[in-house]
């Protein structure tokens, strides 16, 4: 009998090296956001196309945190970088949400989109705040695909070309089964609450961006050449 007992304790305790905890398998799991990458191809100096970005939005029933800010359930927010802008080279928050409610940006956006776990979200989170930076080589196309291609499935990995062009990605993009075209970003950025458009610092903060910067915020951002 004794030996019976001292196999069912080792059975017991071998189930528990290998039985992953239930809860914690759950958490880890949980998708919390969906992200999109987006690029509009059309345009630009030499055609090189207009401009590259991030979207995320909120799909779990908790706050998460993009670069610093709080996005609620069911909201989201737009990373892009720009090299054209008033404030300075680098990340901004929610400015292409803007410029596509005012006037129509990036009105030839394609897309594609995959959910993300917080520890997902956390690599990206790490991954844009590495390249808050702007140069010709990388650009808004480069900054996009760098975070994209750390967490997207093996099969929706992305290029956006030797020297990066929003041109070239979208060709790319659209090579994958499942990419959509205009994809609204709605819940990013709601009427005219022009705080909600940001200058993401090289120190990890978000600012107020100026009227300059605000007003130049739609599809005039221009070329990964020159400016996106």
């Amino acid at each position: 009998m004794k030996k019976v007992f001292r196999l069912l304790a080792i059975f017991a305790v071998v189930l528990l090296c290998f039985l992953p905890n239930a809860k914690q398998a759950q958490a880890a799991e949980a998708e919390v956001v969906e992200m999109t990458i987006f690029s509009d191809g059309s345009g630009g100096v030499l055609g090189v196309g207009t401009h590259a970005f991030l979207y995320f939005e909120n799909i779990s029933n908790q706050n998460i945190v993009v670069l610093g800010n709080t996005v609620a359930p069911g909201k989201g927010i737009t990373v892009g970088t720009f090299g054209n802008k008033n404030d300075g080279l680098g990340i901004y928050i929610n400015l292409e949400a803007y410029g596509i409610e005012h006037g129509d940006g990036y009105s030839s956006r394609v897309s594609l989109t995959i959910r993300l776990t917080q520890t997902k979200l956390n690599k990206v989170n790490s991954t844009m705040e590495s390249n808050n930076k702007w140069t010709l080589t990388k650009n808004c196309s480069w900054f996009a695909t760098q975070a994209w291609n750390q967490v997207c499935p093996s099969n929706k990995k992305l290029s956006a070309g030797l020297i990066p062009t929003p041109a070239t990605l979208s060709k790319n993009i659209k090579k994958i089964s499942g990419y959509a075209t205009k994809k609204s970003v709605a819940k990013a950025y709601v009427g005219d609450n022009v705080s909600a458009v940001k200058r993401h610092t090289a120190n990890g903060a978000n600012v107020a961006v100026s009227a300059e910067t605000i007003s130049g915020g739609s599809s005039s951002s221009s070329s990964s050449s020159s400016s996106s």
